[in-house]
């Protein structure tokens, strides 16, 4: 199990998230697995004994409870799990006695999540090629089934679901058009997950901060001058950075902080804006606002990107809502409070961070929340 463990892990590069082991056995595939990654594991087992067994064995190992469940589930039931959850499934039964999972395909492709989900099952040479091809072969478009290293193997990666949509602006686009484009939401609605990052490091919603933006099954929630990324489907948080000077205080009369694409997370931070890495949060580009020869301080305003186009603007310090204080209330509440305008727009190459174009307004301003 560890040294098939080793290659699930290094052939699916994943990290965090869900792990679903099918017909978990003795747990050892689920204890490989948990060591060598920091993914939430849950095996699930018919035989009772067997999940006794292996409760036992991960509580001395110290992982059960806070990294790995087994859970009983009679053969033929239904998997108890929201769809979509699952980052990654794999079956120790079928690498130890050479048995096909008692799940059926299409159960797993019910909880498999989009963006990336991977189905890893390993056989041991007492299956048949074929018959682990016919297991899967209608119900997981991408399965496909090879031998590598002396092993039979049977993957699949779900991709983006057809239809769906994404919120990556403050109001689901650059044209604010507050419409994702989603075709699948209906009008019933459940909760895919709860949980973290919870209410401490974020911004009182009396304040008005910017909304969560979604790309790429990445949510991405600005906090206190911090920026966390979820996985958007089961609530894993992916990476959490401090942004200095990042905070925006009531957008209805400003902008957002941040817009997303598919691969990078575009954020304002004081003068500049950073391209942050999805899967990392590590700063991949910086772009920055013009000089002025006013002696007016300014930072980074608009934030949204189309195509290969990042836009941003240049806002007055001294208009920009960035701090929490006694009074700050006063600024989202009150009738005659002043919308927050900028004074001078950027076009760059969100590739290559080349500035493309500037338009400085000499007798007027923009308005943020109507760009």
């Amino acid at each position: 199990a560890a040294s098939v463990a080793e290659q699930i892990v290094r052939h699916s590069g994943l990290q965090k998230g869900y792990c679903l082991v099918l017909d978990s056995g003795d747990g050892r595939l689920a204890f490989e697995i948990a060591r060598r990654t920091e993914m939430r594991v849950i095996g699930i087992e018919s035989n009772p004994a067997m999940v006794a067994r292996s409760r036992e064995r991960l509580k001395s190992a110290g992982l059960y409870g806070s990294r790995v469940a087994i859970h009983h589930m009679p053969a033929g039931g239904v998997l108890p799990y929201q769809d979509y959850t699952m980052n990654l499934v794999v079956c120790e039964r079928l690498l130890t006695e050479g048995k096909l999972p008692t799940a059926s395909a299409a159960a797993v492709s019910r909880v498999l999540r989009p963006h990336g989900g991977e189905v890893a099952l390993v056989a041991s040479d007492r299956l048949s090629a074929g018959r682990l091809d016919s297991w899967a072969r209608e119900a997981l478009p991408a399965w496909k089934v090879e031998t590598r290293d002396g092993l039979l193997w049977g993957v699949a990666r779900r991709e983006t679901l057809p239809g769906a949509g994404q919120w990556s602006h403050q109001y689901a686009d650059p044209a604010n058009t507050a419409c994702s484009g989603d075709a699948l939401v209906e009008g019933a609605l459940e909760i895919q997950w709860w949980g973290r990052p919870g209410p401490r490091k974020m911004v009182d919603r009396h304040q008005r901060t910017s909304s969560p933006v979604l790309a790429g099954g990445t949510l991405y929630m600005s906090g206190l001058n911090k920026i966390i990324a979820a996985d958007a489907y089961n609530g894993t948080v992916l990476w959490e950075r401090a942004v200095p000077d990042s905070l925006r205080l009531f957008v209805s009369k400003d902008c957002s902080n941040m817009a997303a694409a598919e691969d990078v997370l575009y954020v304002a931070s004081g003068k500049q804006c950073l391209a942050l890495d999805s899967r990392t949060g590590q700063v991949g580009r910086e772009f920055r606002i013009g000089t002025f020869d006013d002696g007016v301080s300014r930072q980074w305003g608009y934030v949204a990107w189309t195509e290969d186009v990042l836009f941003g603007s240049a806002v007055r310090e001294e208009e920009a809502r960035r701090r929490l204080t006694p009074d700050s209330w006063q600024f989202g509440y009150l009738d005659n409070a002043r919308l927050v305008c900028s004074d001078e727009l950027y076009g760059f190459d969100r590739h290559r961070g080349e500035q493309l174009w500037a338009r400085r307004s000499d007798n007027g301003v923009f308005i943020n929340s109507a760009i």
